[in-house]
């Protein structure tokens, strides 16, 4: 379904390449809604499921996981049909009296790794992973940006996707498509793939939740582990799930029409990825 609905999105594009986020790419192509960004332990009324903020962090722990590997299957997909290239881009940004981005070269990718490989030493951690499984995003980054602001003058950075296409090429493996085919018939088709899409995303994050809580138990029971997530985990991840991702729960605020004739911009707010 996603390289489906990608082709459909490429086909229309001027050009040879576009560029978006990852957390873009999702939001084109219907794996999550509009509001996936909007929870925050200070905002957690809006979810009455939810008690305190290691809820949230499970959540997208789970949620950007499972997404990012929906996502990068379907890339290697198209890219072994030689229909797309891509690239993952890390982007620098300089503070705003400072101006302007850049793409970060091989000295600056080197320089971010020795920075982050050396907070890591500090923390008493082996693996990036390790910073998200115990919850310590918030002290790794701010520790990253101020070491980077005061070495480079760096504000922050984050990654982004490029895709290179034909769209001659993307055309013609779209066979569903006739030529005489009327826009808003072929937008209505988009719209259920997308609507297809993701609801099995949204059935695979609750079944997810379910399988994880089970472990837990088992674990504990059986003397693997100590740690026993909170009665309430699998309503609060389901919660998360339907506020978060699911685009039927955004009938009233925005459609997906609207997600469909969107113009992103190419640089999104702070965007961390260790998983690609």
């Amino acid at each position: 379904m996603i390289e489906w609905l990608l082709a459909q999105d490429l086909s229309k594009r001027d050009g040879y390449t576009h560029t978006l986020t990852r957390k873009k790419w999702w939001k084109l192509l219907g794996m999550v809604n509009d509001r996936y960004d909007e929870i925050s332990n200070t905002n957690l009324h809006l979810i009455s499921d939810l008690h305190d903020d290691k809820e949230i962090r499970w959540f997208y722990n789970r949620s950007n996981s499972i997404l990012n590997t929906i996502l990068r299957n379907a890339l290697k997909s198209m890219c072994d049909r030689s229909l797309i290239d891509y690239e993952i881009q890390t982007i620098i940004v300089r503070p705003n009296e400072a101006g302007g981005w850049f793409q970060a070269g091989d000295a600056e990718l080197a320089e971010l790794q020795t920075i982050r490989k050396d907070i890591l030493r500090k923390m008493g951690l082996a693996r990036e992973m390790q910073v998200f499984f115990k919850n310590k995003q918030d002290e790794f980054y701010k520790e990253v940006y101020k070491i980077i602001k005061e070495k480079h003058g760096w504000d922050r950075y984050f990654k982004q996707i490029k895709i290179i296409f034909n769209p001659e090429n993307i055309m013609k493996s779209i066979p569903e498509l006739e030529a005489d085919i009327r826009k808003e018939a072929r937008r209505n088709i988009i719209e259920n793939k997308m609507l297809e899409l993701n609801e099995a995303i949204v059935d695979r994050m609750n079944r997810d939740a379910e399988n994880q809580f089970n472990r837990t138990i088992e674990n504990y029971y059986h003397g693997k582990s100590r740690f026993l997530f909170p009665q309430n985990y699998i309503e609060a991840q389901k919660s998360l799930t339907y506020y978060l991702m699911d685009l039927k729960s955004m009938v009233e605020d925005v459609s997906i029409k609207k997600l469909l004739q969107e113009d992103f911009q190419e640089l999104d707010d702070l965007f961390i990825d260790t998983l690609w």
